[in-house]
């Protein structure tokens, strides 16, 4: 297993350890990707004595959540005083990841606008 880099997403607690005779060893090797893409690498277990090598084929693909929305820009024109007015704006996921959206309304402007859900979730490739 390859361990350069900084795009190097393998990240394990030890590479060597012991296993006792009928016991089991667990152990754990994480993917921590920090570069978008794919990656694929192979990981080699030797064991003593043995010229016979394990090798475990690994990937993993690394991610950033990201939104598109469209219109980029709402204008709701002169409305009489009481009047009510509903635009809708289209909100999608384009990646291979559920995306956890939170609306923010501007507190620091004198508003009367309302939101019908400040936050939810996305799956990938889903719009709401």
């Amino acid at each position: 297993m390859k361990e350069e880099g900084p795009a190097c997403p393998w990240k394990s607690e030890t590479n060597e350890f012991t296993v006792a005779p009928g016991s089991v060893y667990e152990y754990e090797l994480y993917a921590l990707p920090t570069e978008l893409g794919l990656f694929k690498d192979r990981m080699i277990v030797m064991v003593d004595d043995n010229s016979e090598p394990y090798i475990y084929k690994i990937q993993c693909e690394g991610f950033s959540p990201e939104i598109s929305v469209s219109p980029t820009e709402i204008d709701f024109g002169n409305l009489l005083l009481n009047q009510s007015l509903t635009r809708q704006i289209k909100i999608e996921n384009p990646s291979k990841i559920p995306v956890k959206v939170s609306l923010i309304p501007n507190e620091t402007e004198q508003t009367q606008f309302t939101l019908s859900a400040t936050e939810f979730i996305i799956k990938q490739f889903d719009e709401y």
